[in-house]
């Protein structure tokens, strides 16, 4: 996690989720808003193409998916061991 609270999360699970539940990033982003929570459409393509995103995000998309937050974020020891 960078020190601005952005974290990155792993497009692939992201996508998955959504296929899953027969949504597209629009229908996301809406059913986020008829939700309450905040994530916008602009967020979730980012979070997709595995740029980073503010961990409020990535937690209120695992909220939206019944998911822990955790399970959506991508490891920085992994990342770190990557490198």
């Amino acid at each position: 996690m960078f020190n601005d609270g952005r974290v990155q999360i792993n497009p692939q699970t992201l996508k998955q989720l959504r296929r899953e539940n027969c949504l597209s990033q629009e229908k996301l982003a809406q059913l986020c808003s008829q939700s309450k929570i905040a994530v916008s459409i602009s967020t979730i393509k980012r979070a997709e193409t595995g740029k980073y995103i503010l961990y409020r995000s990535a937690s209120n998309l695992a909220q939206i998916f019944k998911i822990s937050t955790s399970q959506l974020i991508i490891n920085s020891i992994t990342e770190v061991e990557a490198v």
